[in-house]
């Protein structure tokens, strides 16, 4: 698939596999908007629809407060949260329209690879950033396994931005990047 907007940039390849595969979607209009950033929501969408047998069918209610029956993502939400990819922001929240921040991204990836009972592979060692201080220490772990698998990637500042919003283009590089991993491109 491609975008009007994907032509020249940067994640063509990635996010035109993806669209390909019904992983990801555009925006309407032939617009993929690969510089806007991606929601909490949006992103466990995208590990539900990457994974064999994905059904809404058999989903239960989590709880959180704020994500009602009735929106898009409420049957992804609960489906991360019952197979322990997501816990939520806590008091019952999961925050489904705010920006996922890049180290939210590499919790929940290394979350979904243990719910496949999927083993990252550590084949990118000795990586350190210039703000690995400002990894939170809940996420610092994740962050370090999804670099090590060369899912996810530090800026070419030396900087890894945990709480940096993560864009589209972001996402589907690392979404792509965990298919390629997996066997499935």
């Amino acid at each position: 698939a491609v975008f009007s907007d994907t032509a020249d940039h940067w994640a063509k390849q990635y996010i035109g596999v993806l669209a390909g595969m019904g992983i990801i979607d555009g925006m309407g209009n032939n617009i993929f908007a690969p510089e806007n950033p991606l929601t909490r929501a949006q992103f466990v969408a995208l590990l539900a629809k990457m994974t064999d047998g994905y059904s809404s069918a058999k989903i239960s209610d989590m709880g959180f407060t704020d994500v009602p029956t009735y929106e898009w993502y409420s049957s992804y939400v609960n489906w991360a949260a019952e197979n322990g990819i997501v816990t939520g922001m806590g008091n019952g929240i999961f925050a489904p329209d705010a920006k996922i921040t890049r180290e939210q991204m590499a919790v929940m990836l290394c979350n979904y690879a243990a719910y496949l009972q999927f083993s990252l592979p550590q084949n990118v060692t000795g990586v350190t950033f210039k703000d690995s201080g400002a990894i939170s220490s809940w996420a610092t772990d994740y962050v370090m396994t999804a670099v090590g698998a060369g899912i996810i990637n530090g800026y070419d500042t030396g900087d890894f931005k945990p709480a940096g919003m993560a864009k589209r283009s972001e996402a589907a590089a690392v979404i792509y990047k965990l298919c390629e991993i997996r066997g499935m491109i």
